[in-house]
């Protein structure tokens, strides 16, 4: 794990598998439109691009698959899937969230969110879980070039937040949107949900947490 010596002034927020339990409900959406279109998608291509934006997810389709699937197709199953379920049951907000978004409030930290999800989707699923407003701005996957494990959005949401990369915390529970962090030079909170962390990722973080809000403790030492 990484040392820390900088004054946190901003922390970045994943959103799906991060704040909410989404990932999942996303894997079951790949896979219904596995079943559904008679696609070849396995969990072990859902894990590839688990963390990573529209574009790049498309990349990995191509790669594995040519031209027998089409991406558009499976993704609007996928998304349909994923819909249907929160708006069944609401937006499966992770344990700790909220206690942890009122403790940087509270403590004058400015709060961003960078979510390989595109912005409509991200804002709608953020206002339906009632911490939209917790936030004083979004970096959403449509906004830049190139996806996590890339730094990108985690230096655009530095930006908008008018600080230095290296005056934030991420907070993440993907290997890509780990390594993305590590990149833009940020502290960087692992909280895992459904991928596990190799000794790699694991060297790349400041700290490991079961939930979100054990890291509360943590960002005095940063």
């Amino acid at each position: 794990m990484q040392g820390g010596s900088q004054m946190i002034q901003g922390a970045i927020f994943d959103m799906d598998g991060l704040m909410f339990d989404t990932e999942r409900l996303s894997n079951e959406g790949w896979l219904q439109a596995a079943k559904e279109l008679n696609y070849p998608i396995t969990a072990i291509t859902v894990a590839k691009i688990r963390g990573t934006n529209i574009a790049t997810s498309k990349q990995i389709f191509k790669k594995e698959f040519g031209n027998t699937v089409d991406f558009e197709a499976a993704l609007d199953v996928q998304h349909r899937y994923i819909d249907k379920v929160i708006e069944e049951n609401g937006v499966p907000v992770k344990p700790g969230l909220f206690v942890l978004l009122k403790y940087l409030k509270e403590n004058g930290i400015k709060l961003a969110v960078a979510t390989s999800t595109a912005r409509e989707r991200a804002e709608r699923f953020l206002k339906k879980a009632l911490v939209y407003e917790y936030f004083d701005t979004l970096a959403f996957g449509d906004e830049v070039k190139n996806g996590k494990p890339a730094p990108d959005i985690f230096l655009l949401a530095a930006e908008k937040l008018s600080l230095h990369p290296e005056n934030c915390v991420v907070f993440e529970d993907s290997p890509h949107g780990i390594k993305a962090a590590y990149g833009a030079k940020t502290k960087v909170i692992g909280v895992q949900d459904l991928a596990e962390f190799d000794e790699t990722v694991y060297k790349m973080l400041n700290y490991d947490c079961k939930t979100l809000s054990d890291a509360i403790p943590l960002i005095k030492t940063l």
